[in-house]
């Protein structure tokens, strides 16, 4: 259950973060990485705050999320003689900026967000070190193709959310609870709520993981 609801935090934060940025631009990052990006499994998060940071880097809106190659230059430029506590330490000063251009001040946020730059500060070490910086910081691609990302979706009125609560409780077989959870839940934070509503019980979470993905998935072109 803890191991549940912790994913579902996560999940939750990182789409508070993504929120931030215009869905199309996330797009074209996800085709950028990978022209089958939406039958990988990606840690989308990652890429968007890293081409978000390199942006800030090069004195560009961060929302735009693209690194052309030309950029991308001068950023080895300015990384290629650092060490990696100095690369840490621009990484956290970037991510500073960031945090200030894009009005975020939740601090459980940004703390998540810091907790991936000693990674990838080694990931962009052994890119310099192998002239393959475009594996880090990403550049769009001139076609748009379909991508499948992360969507919160809508969070239930207080008063329905514990009418649904009461009908689940009410149920006698796990098929009908899951039933109610695939019909009337669509966001996360309500399937949060739910599993610490205790109208759940430890041996009906494995069955409940089925219906998580279910909330985010968007396909859009």
């Amino acid at each position: 259950m803890v191991m549940v609801l912790n994913y579902l935090r996560t999940l939750s934060l990182e789409n508070k973060f993504l929120n931030l940025f215009p869905m199309l631009a996330i797009h074209r990052l996800l085709q950028g990485f990978n022209d089958q990006a939406k039958d990988l499994l990606i840690n989308i998060f990652g890429l968007v705050l890293t081409n978000a940071l390199g942006c800030v880097m090069i004195n560009k809106p961060p929302t735009q999320l693209n690194i052309e190659p030309v950029e991308r230059e001068c950023l080895q430029g300015r990384f290629q003689n650092l060490s990696k506590m100095e690369l840490i330490n621009s990484f956290h000063e970037a991510l500073r900026q960031l945090c200030r251009k894009l009005e975020l001040s939740d601090s459980v946020l940004q703390n998540h967000m810091a907790e991936i730059i000693p990674e990838l500060s080694i990931r962009l070490m052994n890119a310099l070190e192998n002239n393959c910086l475009d594996s880090i910081f990403i550049s769009f691609k001139n076609n748009q193709q379909q991508t499948t990302i992360f969507q919160e979706g809508n969070k239930l009125e207080d008063e329905r959310f514990r009418s649904i609560v009461d009908e689940i409780r009410e149920c006698r077989y796990v098929s009908d609870k899951l039933a109610i959870i695939q019909k009337e839940i669509h966001s996360i934070s309500d399937y949060m709520d739910i599993l610490e509503s205790y109208c759940i019980f430890d041996n009906e979470f494995t069955i409940n993981l089925r219906v998580t993905w279910r909330y985010g998935i968007s396909t859009s072109y």
